[in-house]
C-alpha cells in the first residue's frame, strides 16, 4: 500500500528569480514531504501546509484549485502578514472515492511576485477499513473531568485484522480498542479515545494513528475534534449586530452551560438596556432571550460601538463570564 505524500513543487512565472527570491520561497513553503499514512472508506481526511511570510511585505494567495474532484479546499484566498504564518488546508472525499488517489494542488501568489505553487497529494484509500463515524467529536467537555467518545473500525478480508496500538501525539488524549465482533472475514474493533483532566481550555484538533499488524503492517490516521469549555461557558462567543438604526431592538439567544448546576444571577452591558427573564431554578444548561436597545438613541452619522455582554452565575461561588458585543449604530 502506499503512503501519504505530499511534495511541493515551486513553479515560476516566465521571469526568473533570484537566489534572494528563491531563499524566500523556502522559507516561506518548508514542507516538502508529509506521510499521513493509508485511510479507512469514509474516515475524514485532511491535510495542512503551513506558510510563513520572512519578508517586510504581505504575501497574498488568491486562488488555490486543485485537480481533483476528491480534494476540497477549506479557504482559497490567504494573506500572510510580514512575520507571520498561515495554513493552507483541505480534505480528501473518501465516501465518493477509493483506491489510489492523486491530486495536484496550484496555488497562485499574487504579492510579493507572481508565481505559483504546486502541492502534490496522494492517497490510498482502502476498502477494506471502513470508519464510521468518520471522526471522533467531542462536545462540551469540562476542564478537569475525563471524557469519552468512540469509533468502530470495520474491516473486511482476510486473514483477520489485529490493531497492535493507538498512538496519540498530546498525553491528554488517550486510546483503547477492543474486538466486538468477528464472523468468517468481518470483524468490528471499537475505537475508544478519552480526555483527561488535564486538557488544556479551548477548541482542539488532533490525529491518532491506529497502528495494525496484520494482514499487513499500515498506520490509520484517525482525526479527534472538540473543545474543552470551562466550568461555565456562555454562547455564542461574539455577538454581531452589524447595522443597527439607532433606537432599534435586537434580539440574541445566550446558552450558558455548566459542569454542575448553576443560577443566573444577572444579565448587564454598558452601552446596551438589556430585557429578558431571568430563570428561576438552578440547571446545568440555560437558553435565556435578550432583547437589546442602544443607550445612545440619537446618532447623526454611522457611529460604532463596541461593548460586552456579562452574566452573572451562581455555582459554588459567583463568577462572571462575558461576550463582546459590536454593532453599527445609524440615524432613524
Amino acid at each position: 500500500m502506499k503512503h501519504w505524500l505530499a511534495t511541493i513543487f515551486l513553479m515560476t512565472q516566465p521571469f526568473c528569480l533570484g537566489a534572494e527570491e528563491s531563499s524566500w520561497e523556502e522559507q516561506a513553503f518548508p514542507v516538502q514531504k508529509q506521510i499521513l499514512g493509508e485511510v479507512a472508506k469514509g474516515s475524514k481526511v485532511e491535510f495542512s501546509f503551513p506558510v510563513f511570510n520572512p519578508l517586510e511585505s504581505q504575501i497574498k494567495i488568491d486562488s488555490i484549485s486543485s485537480s481533483c474532484g476528491c480534494t476540497r479546499i477549506e479557504t482559497t484566498s490567504i494573506s500572510v502578514a510580514p512575520g507571520g504564518q498561515a495554513n493552507i488546508r483541505g480534505s480528501i472525499d473518501t465516501v465518493a472515492y477509493s483506491g489510489r488517489r492523486t491530486a495536484t494542488l496550484t496555488v497562485r501568489i499574487t504579492q510579493p511576485i507572481i508565481h505559483e505553487v504546486r502541492l502534490r497529494l496522494e492517497a490510498f484509500i482502502r476498502q477494506d477499513l471502513v470508519l464510521f463515524p468518520e471522526s471522533v467529536e467531542f462536545k462540551n467537555a469540562f476542564a478537569g473531568m475525563t471524557q469519552e467518545s468512540k469509533t468502530t473500525l470495520m474491516y473486511a478480508g482476510t486473514p483477520s485484522i489485529e490493531i497492535e496500538s493507538i498512538t496519540s501525539k498530546v498525553p491528554w488524549l488517550t486510546c483503547t480498542h477492543r474486538e466486538t465482533f468477528r464472523h468468517e472475514d468481518k470483524s468490528n474493533h471499537e475505537i475508544m479515545v478519552s480526555i483527561d483532566k488535564n486538557a488544556p481550555i479551548g477548541l482542539f484538533r488532533e490525529q491518532v494513528m491506529i497502528n495494525t499488524k496484520s494482514p499487513e503492517v499500515t498506520t490509520i490516521p484517525l482525526l479527534v475534534v472538540g473543545e474543552v469549555i470551562d466550568r461555565i461557558s456562555l454562547s455564542p462567543r461574539s455577538i454581531h449586530l452589524g447595522t443597527v438604526p439607532s433606537g432599534q431592538t435586537q434580539q440574541v439567544n445566550l446558552v450558558i452551560v455548566s459542569r454542575d448546576p448553576a443560577t443566573i444571577q444577572s444579565i448587564s452591558s454598558a452601552d446596551w438596556e438589556l430585557e429578558y427573564e431571568l430563570p428561576v431554578a438552578p440547571k446545568r444548561t440555560h437558553l435565556i432571550r435578550v432583547a437589546l436597545v442602544p443607550r445612545i438613541q440619537i446618532v447623526e452619522t454611522p457611529t460604532k460601538i463596541e461593548s460586552s455582554m456579562i452574566v452573572q452565575a451562581t455555582i459554588d461561588e459567583t463568577v462572571s463570564i462575558e461576550t463582546p458585543i459590536t454593532a453599527v449604530l445609524t440615524p432613524n
